[in-house]
């Protein structure tokens, strides 16, 4: 009987960093690549034992070494599923430890269907946004979509310096992405020619060179959209292009199959770039505000991790850190590694330092600590001035409510009504600033 190779449990990390940088959405796309079934590669990923054949595949195909990855498909295998360490970005499509916002997401998910969709999935970051629109994209490619995924996040500070030059990247970006790369050149001739404007020179390669040659509809997600805030010009160009796409696809038959996602974490997007109310592509499609964690998402994350909790030990965790995803699930990963109980937690626990410290020295250098510390230290709501209020609210630090703000949890509160800085030192107990 055949035994076959694994991948160690303690390369499983590095095996997801590799697949995502490399453009595998999903188990499907991976397999694709050496003829295999998705089925196998999901094991390969998870783990689980495959043929040494597949496995050497797999590992030729993302540049890895088989050797320094993999274990004996005999070796007893660790029965626990969460990562070794707090999951940061986006969650595999295949993670038991995903939360799923039920019974809206599965709404979410089938919205992506319909001709013309566009969906605007907002939230404060490190609160799932991402992880979110993969599913929806792999849901999309499941339907036989041709799924594309453009973060902002790669954009360099030169490709952002005017509008020619960001739409010359987006749509090379496209283009690349579609396997029409001969295409790329097409833009650069509309614009030397000098007839058109760069947005109109984008919307006329898609109509005539990209999207004649896919016959199989397109999903296009644009992920962290708000990087664009920082040319004005450029964000007022792009945002009303994309509007312009939107409704083509309801009036041009070469766009009838082209849907788009885009992500972002501003939720007055709209105010920060002023457009026409018939320019925007924030008052159509749908909106997806994606919220923080109910005390039952609490419950079900922690059945994850093999913890077995009620309400009580949920609010005793959102008693710290309230509902934000990223802390909620940092805590419960060390609760479940770390032999501790929701009772040994309190917002002096060194578990969050690191956290607060990158937090901190993040609103030190955009001038937005005196505000934060004002907030924690009154013990009412406070009206603050939007150019303040909105880098907060998307850093998911203030709760907004009759535009006045509170700080977003206790965890907060404690931390910078302290109004202690960050403290350099070189003795590793003192890495981090004690509240």
């Amino acid at each position: 009987m055949m035994i076959g190779l694994r991948v160690k449990e303690s390369c499983l990390p590095l095996i997801e960093t590799v697949i995502k940088r490399r453009g595998f959405l999903t188990n499907a796309d991976l397999a694709n690549e050496i003829g295999v079934t998705a089925a196998t590669a999901g094991k390969f990923r998870r783990g689980m034992p495959i043929s040494k054949n597949n496995f050497c595949e797999f590992c030729h195909c993302l540049d890895l070494n088989w050797l320094e990855i993999s274990a004996s498909g005999s070796e007893p295998k660790p029965t626990t599923s969460f990562p070794p360490e707090p999951p940061e970005g986006v969650i595999p499509i295949e993670a038991s430890y995903y939360i799923r916002r039920s019974p809206q997401e599965e709404i979410w998910y089938s919205s992506i269907e319909y001709q013309s969709a566009l969906l605007r999935i907002c939230g404060p970051r490190q609160f799932g946004k991402s992880s979110l629109a993969r599913r929806i994209l792999d849901r999309a490619h499941h339907l036989g979509h041709k799924t594309l995924y453009c973060s902002l996040r790669e954009l360099q500070d030169e490709n952002l310096t005017d509008t020619t030059t960001f739409l010359g990247w987006f749509y090379s970006h496209i283009a690349f992405n579609l396997g029409l790369s001969q295409e790329i050149q097409k833009y650069k001739d509309l614009i030397d020619l000098g007839y058109v404007g760069s947005s109109n020179a984008c919307l006329n390669c898609f109509s005539s060179y990209l999207l004649p040659k896919c016959p199989e509809p397109i999903t296009l997600c644009i992920d962290k959209l708000d990087r664009l805030l920082l040319n004005p010009t450029v964000a007022k160009d792009f945002f009303t292009l994309l509007r312009v796409m939107h409704e083509k696809t309801k009036t041009d038959s070469n766009w009838h199959n082209f849907r788009s996602i885009l992500v972002y974490a501003s939720e007055n997007i709209e105010s920060l770039v002023p457009l026409d109310i018939n320019q925007s592509p924030f008052n159509v499609g749908k909106l997806i505000t994606v919220p923080e964690f109910t005390p039952q998402e609490i419950i079900t994350l922690a059945k994850a991790y093999q913890l077995d909790w009620t309400n009580a030990e949920a609010e005793q965790i959102m008693a710290i850190v309230g509902g934000l995803p990223f802390l909620v699930h940092l805590t419960i990963h060390a609760l479940a590694t770390q032999s501790l109980s929701p009772t040994d937690l309190t917002p002096n626990h060194p578990l969050y330092h690191p956290y607060l410290t990158k937090l901190h020295r993040t609103l030190t250098h955009h001038q937005l600590l005196p505000i934060v510390q004002t907030i924690a230290q009154s013990p009412d709501p406070i009206a603050i001035a939007p150019p303040l209020r909105n880098p907060l609210q998307n850093r998911g630090v203030i709760i907004v409510n009759d535009n006045r703000a509170t700080l977003r949890c206790n965890l907060f509160r404690h931390y910078f009504s302290r109004s202690i800085a960050p403290q350099t030192s070189h003795n590793p107990s003192d890495r981090h600033p004690h509240p």
